[in-house]
């Protein structure tokens, strides 16, 4: 489905900003211009990651601000590589944690057809 980038990223931070306006964060995307406005994949399951990203930052930053970085990776005619990107003045992750993060994909669509939801999982570390 094609849908409108820009749209969605607003979205989530509006849904997110009353949360940020009471603990008095700032809150703001940064789009790079180089990216398509329009593309196709799935606004929902995009939106929902960019929910848990962007409230998560919202939960743990007590002062200053949050910031949604949205950068253009490669392009070619058909396909964009956008890299989502959360910057926080919150209490981070120790460095002696970050090792067990892990980067997020999308799990086997089979199993999100059986239990709805976004379907993700983590799946690589993310090094």
């Amino acid at each position: 489905m094609d849908f409108d980038l820009e749209a969605v990223i607003e979205a989530a931070l509006a849904s997110c900003a009353v949360t940020a306006q009471q603990k008095q964060l700032d809150i703001a995307a940064v789009i790079d211009p180089a990216l398509p406005r329009w593309v196709r994949g799935d606004p929902t399951r995009l939106r929902q990651v960019l929910l848990n990203l962007i409230g998560n930052a919202v939960k743990f930053t007590q002062a200053g601000h949050v910031v949604l970085e949205v950068l253009a990776q490669a392009e070619a005619d058909t396909a964009a590589l956008v890299e989502f990107a959360i910057t926080d003045t919150g209490i981070g992750i120790p460095d002696s944690a970050r090792g067990s993060c892990f980067r997020i994909q999308p799990s086997d669509n089979s199993v999100t057809r059986r239990f709805g939801g976004t379907g993700l999982a983590s799946l690589s570390p993310s090094g």
